[in-house]
């Protein structure tokens, strides 16, 4: 398994990079930081939902997957529209799907930031779907 080099504060980690390895934050711990990946978070998601015009071809399908009841068309202006976990999830997973596209490396952030519990449970769907993604 290849390997990467985390730093957690002042303590250096090496891990094995696997599809998903998940790194959960304790009390009075700082972030994860990532040598090598270009870091997810809510703010940079919400900057890119802001301004992006067209969406990966496969954004749609994969948002629709989190917000199972909505009926249009899903675009950036619908989802700048709809509100934060609407502009979170869009933002996220078209930049991870466009990363993906460009061999980019990249790690989530606090995915679960200002969602209803029942759409961080559909994300998880879409993570594994993005695991997949070559």
């Amino acid at each position: 398994m290849p390997k990467e080099i985390i730093a957690i504060g002042n303590d250096v980690h090496e891990i094995e990079v696997r599809p998903i390895t998940l790194i959960c934050k304790g009390a009075n711990v700082p972030d994860a930081e990532y040598a090598e990946r270009f870091r997810l978070t809510l703010e940079v998601c919400l900057y890119h939902i802001d301004r992006v015009q067209t969406f990966h071809e496969r954004t749609e399908e994969l948002v629709r997957m989190v917000f199972k009841n909505y009926e249009g068309t899903i675009t950036p202006d619908v989802c700048r529209q709809n509100g934060l976990g609407w502009r979170h999830v869009a933002g996220r997973i078209d930049m991870s799907l466009k990363f993906i596209q460009m061999g980019i490396k990249f790690a989530w952030v606090y995915p679960e930031a200002g969602l209803h519990p029942s759409a961080q449970v559909e994300l998880a769907d879409v993570i594994l779907i993005l695991t997949n993604i070559r």
